[in-house]
């Protein structure tokens, strides 16, 4: 559902000037909040299938990224399917921080992922600290979904987290030490989209010149014919995606043309694609879809209760019968199939914080200033499944 409001939250020049003025700014919760949360969604995630998580078909114009070596940038050259990465490599949980700003939550993730104990009689480690978000507090009245079982650090997978935005940050903070990689990206273009798919065995991101880098592996590796929208064997799709909010800011958009070019999708000039949805928010969702793979999740903030109501809604953990249903489920969605709904349903629903400001908000118009005092709202958190 498209949000309109008097501010261009959609517009890349509001965010090119905020970027430049809030050069670290939290929104909604702060990473504390959201750490733990993305640490057990990884943990659950299913294994990927077996076709699903690869791109089949090796069409394109020739790889222009490349694994990269030591960091340097490759010349096209990637993998082949499974035989492209090193000898006994792990698979790496790619994870997609979508409209991060200058938020620091993906390096936080980042750290807190990487410096879990292998140790399977070990406890995880802390969610890093966090100063508090500007208005969202943690709410003692909400009644959230059942939590997911707790898990050892030991089964928490190798993570590489990527932070991406539509708009580039500031150099300043670009070059902050200990930054995870930053893609450019726009959630509304496929062809950007394709673009920045990450490569089989964490090697790097499709297109970025191997800025990622990483040494080539003992399996070797052909030229790729993978082309420069991401297409092709050896590109893998996302295992999970984050957002802040930033669904919130793309349904404040104009609508959009129901039909698009299929060149980044199919690589041919002239074919057009249907029937698309014309609400940014629900064209978002289907874009987002084609790039993450079957049985990925999308871990989404929003402060709508009514942000995924046009999805199937499906918990994981469905309440039992000591365990009465919670007033955070949705009381009311389409029963549809959910292949019928952008390759999405929502497995889990709840409040995780409450905007909450006492003293009132100072207001300066044309009758002076006052306070203005707002009802408390919810901070939502959804969870996804791509079906």
């Amino acid at each position: 559902m498209s949000l309109k409001t008097g501010t261009d939250f959609w517009s890349p020049t509001y965010w090119s000037t905020r970027f430049t003025t809030e050069t670290n700014f939290e929104w909604l919760v702060p990473a504390c909040t959201l750490v733990p949360i993305v640490r057990d969604v990884v943990c659950e995630l299913p294994p990927p299938p077996r076709i699903c998580d690869w791109f089949e078909d090796g069409g394109g114009e020739g790889g222009e990224g490349g694994w990269g070596v030591d960091g340097e940038g490759g010349e096209g050259e990637e993998g082949e399917g499974e035989e492209g990465g090193g000898e006994g490599e792990e698979e790496v949980v790619n994870i997609l921080h979508l409209g991060s700003g200058t938020s620091i939550l993906g390096t936080q993730l980042q750290t807190y992922l990487s410096s879990s104990s292998p140790s399977p009689d070990s406890s995880p480690p802390s969610p890093p600290p966090s100063s508090p978000s500007p208005s969202p507090s943690p709410s003692p009245s909400a009644s959230p979904s059942p939590p997911p079982p707790k898990t050892q650090a030991s089964s928490i997978p190798k993570c590489q987290v990527y932070d991406a935005d539509y708009v580039p940050l500031p150099s300043s903070t670009a070059q902050e030490e200990g930054r995870v990689p930053f893609l450019l990206v726009d959630a509304l273009d496929m062809g950007s989209l394709y673009a920045s798919l990450p490569l089989s065995k964490g090697r790097g991101v499709v297109g970025d010149g191997g800025r990622t880098g990483g040494e080539k592996g003992e399996g070797g590796g052909r030229r790729g014919e993978g082309g420069r929208r991401g297409r092709g064997k050896g590109k893998r799709k996302w295992d999970v995606v984050l957002d802040k909010s930033t669904i919130d800011a793309i349904s404040t958009g104009p609508l959009l043309p129901p039909s698009t070019s299929q060149e980044a999708l199919s690589g041919k000039v002239g074919e057009v694609e249907e029937g698309l949805p014309v609400d940014p928010a629900e064209r978002t969702l289907l874009n987002v879809g084609r790039v993450v793979r079957k049985g990925g999740r999308w871990v989404s903030v929003s402060y709508s209760s009514t942000r995924y109501d046009f999805l199937p809604f499906s918990p994981s953990s469905p309440p039992t019968s000591s365990s009465p249903a919670t007033s955070s489920a949705p009381t009311s969605l389409p029963k549809l199939d959910v292949k019928e709904k952008y390759g999405w349903r929502v497995i889990r629903k709840e409040i995780v914080a409450m905007t909450s400001l006492p003293e009132g908000r100072l207001v300066r118009d044309g009758r002076g200033e006052r306070v203005v005092y707002e009802p408390e709202t919810g901070i939502w958190l959804y969870v996804l499944e791509r079906v």
